[in-house]
């Protein structure tokens, strides 16, 4: 068993669906949009985008929320949650997340988020 985001379409794994996972855009508490309502996607376009490496299931859910937008940032490769996490709290860029995966550092003001207006689409577990 195993816990993820995105199982394989190959038909060798079944996934079930147990919990609604929430995607915020994260950044570093004392960014100038943190508490702006309702913030155009496009005021992030020329932002350092951090992603995860590639074949990440939360990089893809990146590239292609991005490219629906129409944005070709600067994209920086991290190799983990946590590293991602540092760098948006060091004020290095932006990036997208579970909420779940970053509420501890929201909840003791190391990392904010940013309410885009046209939040990413809602993942589940």
């Amino acid at each position: 068993m195993a816990i993820g985001g995105r199982p394989p379409g190959d038909g060798g794994l079944v996934g079930t669906p147990f919990l609604d996972k929430e995607i915020v855009a994260i950044t570093t508490p004392n960014d100038p949009l943190v508490g702006s309502p309702d913030v155009p996607i496009e005021a992030l376009a020329e932002r350092p985008w951090l992603l995860r490496e590639r074949g990440s299931g939360t990089r893809k859910m990146v590239e292609d929320y991005l490219a629906e937008h129409g944005l070709t940032p600067v994209a920086l490769t991290l190799g983990s949650n946590g590293a991602i996490k540092h760098a948006a709290q060091a004020g290095l860029g932006v990036s997208l997340q579970s909420r779940l995966a970053v509420q501890l550092e929201l909840a003791q003001g190391r990392l904010a988020t940013i309410a885009v207006r046209e939040p990413p689409a809602a993942r589940q577990w």
